[in-house]
């Protein structure tokens, strides 16, 4: 049956059966026997309208027995007061569109301009090609969408005009997972799962690295961004000692494989067509590109140097947090 033609001109949905066999089925069903016929069924509106919903829509019947359709809304967001968020923000299509140095200053700039127009604590930072990790604690945890929209917003349009190009930046909703504040257990696991991401992902072969935090915590200096996380202030009476703990800390993490992707519905004709594609261009990586993506223009806006108070932020960041030739993990690999 036509949803939408039902929806506008509602009709009783009438059955007929050849026996009793069939009435029955049918009256198990939801049908009704007519008394005048008791081999004639009729399925009522209601029942009709509660078989014609989908997963994302719903029928409602107003007082004048009217029919409206509305569109069912996303879950809300678990927001308890007090707790500490781990954020997770990707780029759209998982492209890699900040791989480049320049577009992640803009993104410190982004969040150094964020904590001048909102109340919260950056604990801790890691920008990676294709997504950031954030571990942010509101002082208002209900002002945490209006906090993300606006980063989401903000830095979405400088990047944009950044890089020429136009339409979504980030990928969906970010994710948010609540840590209550008496978990320290958790917020170090957190945190010390944010910070080893470069090394997860082959980036690094420790846990320095220009665009993350983990030298605010390990060198114990100030990046002009992060705040201490207050379980890593609970690991030693100094601050020299909490340091010393929480290194020793992330020197025990074993960094998990991602599960094998299996075959989508698809995939195999995919992975045959990009074959084809790749035969028939050879094997030249200029002439490489994915199957439906349109090459860019050629007259792309070259990428300005940033103001000088925001090269600032970025270099006081990268600095306080970028490997050096006399740490541990350097002399090491060494």
């Amino acid at each position: 049956m036509d949803r939408e033609r039902f929806i506008a001109d509602p009709q009783p949905l009438l059955m007929d059966t050849k026996d009793e066999t069939a009435a029955q089925f049918y009256e198990h069903h939801g049908f009704h026997r007519l008394q005048d016929s008791p081999r004639s069924l009729d399925l009522p509106l209601v029942a009709q309208m509660r078989r014609s919903q989908t997963s994302h829509s719903k029928v409602e019947v107003g007082a004048d027995h009217s029919y409206c359709e509305r569109t069912m809304p996303r879950p809300k967001r678990q927001l308890p007061q007090g707790h500490s968020f781990h954020i997770t923000l990707r780029c759209n299509s998982r492209q890699f569109l900040i791989a480049k140095r320049i577009r992640r200053d803009v993104l410190l700039v982004v969040l150094e301009k964020a904590k001048q127009n909102h109340s919260f604590r950056l604990y801790g930072i890691c920008l990676m090609a294709n997504h950031i990790h954030l571990l942010i604690k509101p002082d208002d945890a209900s002002q945490l969408p209006k906090l993300m929209h606006w980063v989401g917003w903000y830095a979405s349009m400088l990047l944009n005009r950044l890089t020429g190009r136009c339409g979504h930046f980030w990928e969906a909703r970010y994710y948010a997972t609540p840590i209550a504040p008496e978990d320290h257990q958790r917020a170090l696991n957190t945190l010390r799962y944010i910070h080893a991401n470069p090394k997860a992902a082959g980036v690094r072969k420790g846990f320095y690295d220009p665009y993350s935090n983990y030298g605010h915590y390990s060198r114990l200096e100030s990046d002009g961004i992060s705040d201490w996380h207050p379980a890593f202030l609970q690991l030693a009476p100094t601050l020299t000692g909490c340091s010393k703990g929480y290194i020793n800390f992330c020197k025990k993490y074993r960094c998990k494989s991602k599960p094998i992707k299996t075959r989508q519905w698809g995939s195999k004709l995919i992975a045959l067509l990009k074959g084809t594609a790749t035969r028939a261009q050879g094997t030249s990586k200029r002439h490489r590109h994915c199957i439906g993506q349109q090459s860019l223009p050629l007259n792309l806006p070259t990428l300005q140097q940033l103001p000088e108070r925001w090269h600032q932020i970025a270099q006081q960041f990268r600095y306080c947090n970028a490997p050096r030739w006399n740490d541990d993990e350097c002399l090491n690999s060494s």
